[in-house]
């Protein structure tokens, strides 16, 4: 017994005379720091601030580059005002030159449609270039003309003939029957418009003709080739609904009695999704189903009256009408009651669009007319509700009272039996509803809001594309041929699957004479005025729902696909004030009026302290940014910019305006040593410029075939450089002034035409001749025989420079392949992160930003590179001008960490290679830059020490910053179908596994990589991704709410250490910056933490409990602004003079002006390979 204690006593001896031997010493660890600041800072400064023209370093700092340069350029301050009103202006013309397009449409459709009334025979063979040239049976449609198509990169490499339109008629209307065919031959002659439209205007997109039958005309014309069935309508476009409609509140009452199961509440769901698909965002919306209670369809809006028609509150609706089960027995009366007194509390909480109101019944019948309830509620409370009622199955005693109560209420009444009728149908109520337009004779131009052009957004979200493809599977068309009265074969289109009584087309055809048709062209949504506002600030769009158009921060895409609310993301969901009181759901005061004075086109300013993610997610940064916005003229929409503090608030430019020397040739002699400058800059290989900024471009740009931005710009140069002819380009971009668009003749462009952004293009041109010491006739020998042995110490690969200009310069030295790629993945200038943090972590001091390749799960790549990057600002540091930087070998890196932590400075000091003590660099949003351990380079820090990234934190060495992420989108597990039980076998257990497996690795897929899809033309129904329509087994993808804590350096001390403690230690961590950089050295005692090990992950998380659309349906603080086209209140509505008693879709003898032109200005998203 003696032994064994006296053995214990001398163990724990021992291994505390080794704690107190062996521990961290702060000295050391000030050395260490003082050692890797010194050898970074000195390759820095050779391989950044010097000229890199072969001299020996420089002698004092006014002959090093950042000196230098900062000497050519003049700082005032940026009018924010003036380039807020610059801005609007711009957008203002290039709306107003595509509003002129649109009207001589309408001025010639009008003519040629009035010349059909005077000759309404169409022809019979008539043939026509059609979108599709199959039925769905696969059977060749007779007198349709395929149209050879060729890419068109204008149309962003779309197949496409500007030479015709071509026709597109939905599936369910038959191609030949007389009316389609009349509208489709008088249309043929609105190709010349179109044509002249786009000879006009060559920034002219996609231009469309939607008649009120379906058929769309397009221009350029597309063939769509072989696809799934078709089920693309015009009608149900969002230019459409919005251009032929007055803004609407519906309220929807589904039949959920005990009758209305199996085929009748399929039916209904598809009437449902029908009706939903023909609201846009400026409408108002709710289902209530009802048996012997009335219930909100959703839930959690049983205290919401009306739900804004956005497309993601839409899939929410049509999503919750697959849980109907029918039951009790329904209890009209109170549905109706219901449905009225919604309206009225709409009225008392301003909520809706207090425009036109209507009310649709869906049901398998009605025993009663209801008229005691109509009369108190509708026409004595003078709601003028209008009442469409939908009888599902065969004809029965109670459509007499549906009959009635539709148009008691100048509704409609309609019958269905099948599914498949289920759109034709409900496209039927929209000519009743557009009636007070027709009766105030008016011509409103109707906004979208920011729109994908690429078929019909509720047919393609691939969420509910599941659901679409089901009807679609119902309809089952075939043609049958039947024998005129000549003898003379024809098809009939019929639904095979159906009674062969029931026509399909030519009754739903031309339905009345309430409107003809809309006209709409499309504008890409360009990011403007980015190269103005400089580095870290923004221009951003709103429309007056206050849904983003333009922002840095808006998401529209997961995997290559649209997500369900894609046009819908609101200013509050993208910008962030930093407060960590904000609770989930709600947004700061400030970003409230911020939104509400946009809506309302107010000019203003306000400044805000913001937080902001960047870099996928995975960093962070506060900042303060001033914004000043105004309204843009005759449009619903807003535009802001948004500028950091202070370097956002000057402006730079040069002090000799070069390009003004190359256009007018004066003084002689500096115009030849510039000619002779810019012939250097353009021999060189070595520089991209920003790819999606314009510089100078021809307006009709299929004429030129430039592979890349820097062979146009060549070109231009090259133009400029030619003493032989002066340079033609146009300083502006819209050459038809607004005050010229309504008059004749027009004037015409020539096809050499072009225009420049000539302050871009003048700053392009000073860089380019500034840093001419860049271009690759330097030679590498020189430099290497001046700074070799520094250079192979690290590694050194790549030096770079960037400019405010969008010009991008490097050297490349014995580079791995990351280094070679340089060019593909670097070249957006003031866009990259490694510009931005350069200038956003600047200080008096110096700063260069170092980083590493976030890690992935393939292990250490030993070509990894580590990227330095530093910021040159002016001389009075007010303005940023460039960024200049290095590539080096991030093994070299970490083998002078090695060495440099192994070296003691005393005899009782621990170093980094002894088990006691781990020693890390991170950066300054705590990812792992080197490590002992090199397998951790790129790590979150927490994921490597969590309680040690919990001390830092706790110890304000870090800041933990909260964000929530509005825009996401989660997998969730899809529910079985099918509740029967069933026996698990091992091959079942088996296959669960690999369906685990699958969704995992395509989960992981989604959160690693960044698709881009091209957006395509408006008849095109096809979809790209073949995920099993983005459901993999039992899984299925849901937009959601996420949060994520990420985290922020705060400023610590460069001359005194930071000491951390435990329960256990004086010395558990110490923390040293490393002076001129973003990083700091943390050395670890491993044997003093007194808790047990943690992770600490940057992985975002849904938030439990949480549902985007209820948090958005029930906030109160998001108002709309209902647009000019309100057509139904106030004195306009006494001037429409309906009767209660109007025909209105009963027999359809409704009389009005013969024509309507319904203009439709939308603008379109066109999708390059950026968002």
């Amino acid at each position: 017994m003696t032994g064994r204690l006296l053995l214990v006593c001398i163990v724990a001896a021992l291994s505390a005379a080794g704690t107190a031997w062996c521990k961290i010493s702060v000295r050391a660890v000030e050395s260490w720091a003082q050692t890797l600041s010194s050898k970074l800072w000195d390759l820095s400064q050779i391989c950044a601030t010097n000229d890199l023209d072969g001299r020996q370093p420089v002698r004092s700092k006014s002959d090093s580059f950042k000196y230098f340069y900062a000497k050519e350029f003049k700082v005032d301050i940026k009018n924010d005002s003036l380039l807020a009103e610059d801005i609007a202006a711009s957008i203002h013309d290039m709306t107003q030159l595509k509003l002129s397009a649109v009207r001589r449409i309408v001025n010639n459709a009008e003519t040629l449609a009035l010349r059909l009334y005077q000759d309404k025979q169409a022809t019979e063979n008539y043939t026509y270039y059609g979108t599709k040239a199959y039925d769905p049976s696969g059977k060749p449609l007779d007198f349709v003309k395929r149209l050879d198509c060729t890419p068109n990169k204008h149309f962003h490499g779309e197949a496409v003939n500007t030479s015709f339109s071509s026709v597109h008629i939905p599936t369910y209307i038959y191609h030949r029957a007389p009316k389609v065919l009349e509208a489709v031959e008088w249309t043929e002659d609105l190709d010349a418009v179109f044509k002249s439209n786009y000879e006009l205007d060559p920034s002219l997109s996609w231009q469309y003709f939607c008649s009120g039958s379906g058929i769309m005309r397009q221009y350029p014309g597309v063939f769509m080739g072989d696809s799934e069935v078709d089920m693309f309508d015009c009608r149900m476009r969002l230019w459409y609904i919005d251009a032929s409609l007055s803004p609407k509140d519906v309220i929807v009452l589904v039949d959920n009695s005990g009758s209305m199961t199996g085929i009748s509440q399929k039916i209904a769901r598809h009437l449902v999704n029908s009706i939903l698909e023909t609201l846009g965002s400026n409408d108002f919306v709710n289902v209530l189903t009802f048996n012997n209670s009335t219930d909100r369809l959703i839930k959690c809006a049983r205290n919401v009256s009306l739900i804004q028609a956005t497309l993601g509150n839409l899939r929410e609706l049509k999503v919750a009408m697959k849980d109907l089960k029918g039951k009790g027995i329904a209890n009209f009366s109170l549905a109706l009651t219901e449905a009225f007194k919604l309206y009225n509390t709409s009225l008392q909480n301003n909520l809706g669009a207090h425009c036109n109101r209507a009310i649709m019944v869906i049901t398998d019948g009605m025993p009663d007319i209801y008229e005691d309830i109509f009369d108190k509620y509708n026409w004595e409370a003078d709601m003028r509700v209008r009442v469409f009622t939908y009888l599902i199955g065969k004809e029965q005693p109670e459509a007499h009272e549906m009959k009635s109560i539709a148009c008691n209420n100048n509704g409609h009444f309609a019958l269905l039996m099948t599914t498949s009728e289920a759109r034709e149908k409900v496209i039927e109520y929209m000519p009743i509803m557009s009636q007070p337009l027709v009766l105030l004779g008016e011509r409103p131009v109707s906004w979208t809001p920011v729109y994908a052009d690429l078929a019909d957004p509720n047919l393609t979200d691939l969420w509910v594309h599941r659901e679409n493809k089901e009807q679609s599977d119902l309809l089952n068309f075939c043609y049958i041929p039947y024998q005129t009265d000549k003898e003379t074969p024809k098809d009939v289109f019929k639904n095979c699957s159906e009674n062969p009584e029931l026509r399909r087309a030519e009754d739903a055809t031309w339905i009345s004479q309430v409107y003809q048709y809309v006209v709409s062209v499309s504008m890409p949504v360009l990011d403007v005025g980015k190269n103005k506002v400089g580095v870290n600030g923004f221009v951003f769009m709103i429309t007056n729902n206050g849904h983003v158009v333009i922002h840095p921060n808006w998401r529209p895409e997961f995997m290559g696909i649209l997500k369900p609310n894609y046009n819908s993301v609101d200013l509050t969901e993208v910008e962030h004030v930093d407060d960590d009181s904000i609770v989930l759901g709600s947004s700061h005061p400030d970003i409230i009026k911020l939104r509400r004075a946009m809506i309302d086109q107010e000019y203003g300013k306000k400044n805000l302290q913001l937080k902001y993610h960047f870099d996928h997610m995975r960093r962070v940064s506060t900042v303060k940014r001033q914004y000043t916005h105004i309204g843009v003229k005759d449009t619903p929409y807003a535009i802001g910019i948004a500028l950091p503090f202070p370097y956002g608030m000057h402006i730079a430019r040069p002090l000799e305006d070069k390009l003004k020397i190359l256009t007018t040739r004066r003084p002689a002699r500096t115009f030849k040593d510039l000619i002779k400058q810019i012939w250097d800059f353009s021999q060189d290989r070595n520089w991209t410029v920003h790819p999606n900024w314009v510089y100078c471009k021809y307006h009709y740009d299929t004429v030129h075939d430039f592979s890349s931005s820097e062979e146009e710009l060549q070109h231009f140069l090259e133009e400029l450089m030619d003493a032989g002819k002066g340079f033609r380009c146009s300083p502006v971009f819209h050459l038809i002034p607004p005050e010229q668009m309504n008059s004749a003749p027009y004037p015409k462009l020539k096809m050499d035409s072009c225009y420049c952004d000539m302050d871009l293009f003048s700053s392009l041109i000073h860089d380019a001749t500034e840093t001419r010491f860049w271009s690759s006739t330097v030679k590498h020998d020189r430099i290497i025989r001046a700074y070799g042995e520094h250079l192979k110490e690290f590694g050194v690969s790549l030096m770079f420079l960037a400019t405010q200009s969008g010009l991008t310069r490097w050297q490349l030295f014995k580079g791995n392949v990351e280094s070679r790629n340089f060019k593909d993945s670097h070249t957006q200038t003031i866009d990259e992160v490694w510009y931005q943090q350069a200038v956003d972590l600047q200080d008096e001091t110096g700063i260069f930003v170092y980083s590493v390749p976030f890690s992935k799960s393939l292990g250490y790549n030993s070509d990894a590179l580590v990227t330095a990057s530093y910021a040159v600002f002016t001389e009075d540091r007010k303005v940023p001008l460039a960024v200049v930087g290095y590539q080096f070998q991030h093994l070299k890196l970490f083998n002078e960490f090695v060495s440099i932590t192994s070296k003691a400075t005393g005899c009782a000091e621990c170093t980094c290679s002894s088990n006691e003590l781990t020693c890390y660099i991170i950066d300054n949003n705590g990812f792992v830059v080197a490590s002992e351990a090199i397998g951790e380079t790129g790590k979150f820090f927490g994921e490597v020490e969590g309680n040690v990234m919990n001390a830092l934190v706790n110890e304000k060495v870090f800041r933990k910053v909260h964000i929530i992420d509005y825009q996401a989108i989660c997998i969730h597990a899809s529910e079985d179908t099918n509740r029967a039980s069933f026996l698990t076998t091992p091959m079942q257990h088996l296959m669960k596994i690999f369906h685990w497996l699958i969704g995992t690795v395509v989960w992981l897929y989604a959160e690693s990589c960044f698709w881009h899809k091209s957006w395509t033309n408006a008849a095109k129904e096809t979809t790209t991704l073949s995920l099993g329509d983005a459901k993999i087994n039992r899984t299925r993808l849901e937009p959601c709410i996420k949060e994520v804590d990420l985290y922020q350096l705060q400023s610590i001390s460069y001359s005194n250490s930071k000491v951390i403690s435990s329960s256990c230690c004086s010395e558990y961590v110490v923390v040293q910056k490393l002076f001129h950089s973003n990083l700091i050295l943390v050395v670890v005692d491993t044997l003093c933490s007194d808790d047990i090990w943690t992770e600490v992950r940057i992985t975002e998380m849904e938030v439990k409990d949480s549902n985007l659309f209820c948090l958005k349906v029930v906030n109160n603080e998001l108002t709309q602004k209902q647009p000019k086209t309100c057509v139904g209140k106030g004195a306009k509505r006494e001037m429409l003079q309906e009767s209660r008693s109007a025909e209105c879709g009963c027999n359809l003898q409704f009389q009005a002006n013969f024509f309507l032109s319904l203009i439709s200005l939308c603008l379109g998203v066109l999708r390059t390979t950026n968002f």
